[in-house]
């Protein structure tokens, strides 16, 4: 728990940096710990295939 806890602020920042405001993170997750850091996985996941992508597309 105690690790999970320390990952939500950058799980926080990964999922504002594709545009959805902090409240928005909140109001959606109902700050449920579980949530946000399957929402960030699912960022995650969508970035790393955008460059893989792109890495194919230049290759």
């Amino acid at each position: 728990d105690y690790k999970k806890d320390m990952l939500i602020p950058a799980a926080k920042d990964l999922i504002a940096s594709t545009g959805v405001t902090y409240s928005e993170i909140e109001k959606r997750t109902e700050n449920d710990r579980e949530k946000i850091l399957k929402w960030a996985v699912e960022v995650y996941g969508e970035y790393n295939k955008e460059i893989n992508q792109n890495y194919k597309s230049q290759n």
